[in-house]
């Protein structure tokens, strides 16, 4: 499936471009994102029929699907890196389109009465 394919070769960042004398036309980031838009529609319909199986999308009409499909950007991590991490805020909703990521969770040593606090008394540090 095309949407699934996370490699952009337009935008590459491993390497670098030095030029002793060259003339070349420029576009900016937003501007060839805003001209291919019309060329992008398959990818978008194809994942509006993914989000079809998604929980969230799953009653939705395929026009609701296809307007959040247009907003999703494709996200590749590698290996061993975190997505979220414990206890932090997430600042994104993601779906997972291939592969797969373990959920973790870290868990305290279970707790030890030290000692019972009654009427009067107050903690004191130990």
């Amino acid at each position: 499936e095309n949407f699934l394919d996370d490699s952009d070769p337009v935008w590459v960042t491993d390497l670098e471009v030095t030029t002793a004398t060259a003339t070349y036309l420029s576009l900016s980031k937003f501007d060839y994102h805003e001209a291919m838009k019309p060329h992008m529609e398959n990818l978008y319909k194809e994942r509006a029929v993914f989000l079809k199986a998604v929980v969230p999308f799953m009653s939705w009409s395929f026009e609701e699907r296809l307007a959040i499909a247009r907003l999703f950007e494709m996200q590749k991590y590698p290996s061993n890196l975190p997505i979220v991490k414990q206890g932090a805020v997430p600042n994104d909703f993601f779906v997972i389109v291939k592969g797969y990521c373990a959920v973790l969770k870290e868990v305290a040593v279970p707790a030890t009465s030290l000692t019972l606090l009654r009427k009067g008394m107050h903690p004191t540090p130990l």
